[in-house]
Formats: C-alpha cells, sequence, structure tokens
C-alpha cells in the first residue's frame, strides 16, 4: 500500500517507546482504486489497514461528502468547486482515469455512506476541508447518529473553530488540530 500514514496510539499506561504501531490508509487503498471512495476504503480493509483518513467537504446543499479536492476537476470529471455543487449532480461525477476500469462503478460518498457502511470495521480519521459555515453542526449532526463509534473516530482539521465546534456537537470524539498547509 503506498499511500499508507503511520501514527502511535499512546495509552495512559504506556510510554510512546511502547505504543502500539497502527497503519493509517490515507484516503484509502487510493493507489488501486479512486481515493477516498467506498472501494478504496473496503481495499484498505482488505490489506488489513487499521484505520483510514477521509477528507469531508460541504456541497452547495450542505451535505457533507468525501472528497479532498477544493475543485471537482482536480479528479473527476465536474469542473466546479464542490460547495457549488448538489449532491445529486455528484452522482454525473466520473473519476479521471477509470473509463477502462468501469468508471460508473466508483461515485462520490456522502459521510453518512462511508461511516455506515465501513465504520464498524476500523478507526476513521475524519479532516474537515474548508472552513464553510456550520460545517461542525451538519458533520456532528451525521456522526450523533453513530455513538458507539466515537472510540474509533478522530477528526482533524487546520482550523482550531472547526474542532472547537465538533467537541462541542460530539464531546466524545478525539480532536487533532493539523498543521496548516504551505
Amino acid at each position: 500500500m503506498k499511500n499508507v500514514s503511520i501514527l502511535f496510539q499512546k495509552s495512559q499506561t504506556t510510554s510512546l517507546r511502547y505504543a502500539t504501531l497502527l497503519i493509517v490508509a490515507h484516503r484509502g487503498a487510493a493507489t488501486v482504486v479512486p481515493e477516498n471512495t467506498i472501494q478504496a476504503y473496503q481495499t484498505a480493509i482488505n490489506l488489513r489497514a487499521d484505520a483510514v483518513e477521509l477528507d469531508v467537504r460541504l456541497t452547495r446543499d450542505l451535505l457533507p461528502v468525501v472528497l479532498h479536492y477544493f475543485y471537482l476537476d482536480e479528479i473527476t470529471s465536474v469542473a466546479r468547486p464542490i460547495f457549488n455543487c448538489p449532491v445529486h449532480e455528484l452522482s454525473q461525477a466520473r473519476f479521471d482515469g477509470m473509463a477502462d476500469q468501469g468508471s460508473d462503478r466508483y461515485k462520490i460518498s456522502t459521510l453518512e455512506e462511508v461511516v455506515h457502511t465501513i465504520g464498524w470495521q476500523l478507526g476513521l480519521e475524519i479532516e474537515i476541508k474548508g472552513s464553510e459555515r456550520g460545517a461542525p453542526q451538519i458533520i456532528g449532526k451525521v456522526l450523533r447518529e453513530y455513538p458507539s463509534l466515537w472510540e474509533r473516530i478522530q477528526m482533524t482539521s487546520s482550523e482550531l473553530q472547526l474542532l472547537m465546534g465538533i467537541q462541542e456537537e460530539c464531546s466524545g470524539i478525539g480532536v487533532n488540530l493539523a498543521p496548516k498547509p504551505a
């Protein structure tokens, strides 16, 4: 697996020297199938990843979807920013370079679809991309439907305000401030 992050999990009773090594598949098994898709996460599960990292952005109709890029045309056939696209139009997006691999089977998923489908099978490192107004409340509403998964979820963002909002919405979910992109 090429895109793999390695994290150390530290418990209160162990020092970092004896920490557990976790394999986190960055955007799923993104070198095999399109990144941030259910198939990329299923492949990561099959490759025995401990967790997956996924990116969340809001659509024009304020639904949280799993996509890293601000502009859809970075990896799909749709040429506009994600926040200008309603979720129902995302079904028309085709991933670039996938025509010979049955591109119709890959789609941009909602956060709810991803959490419901794979959240029970491994850990989730969910990075909030963008700083759309109300994102913590909207994302929190989805995650409140899955309180039994909270100990498997870690939220990250480079925006402290977003993480504080998530803590207000879902106080049992861990948060980590990520460095701002250069």
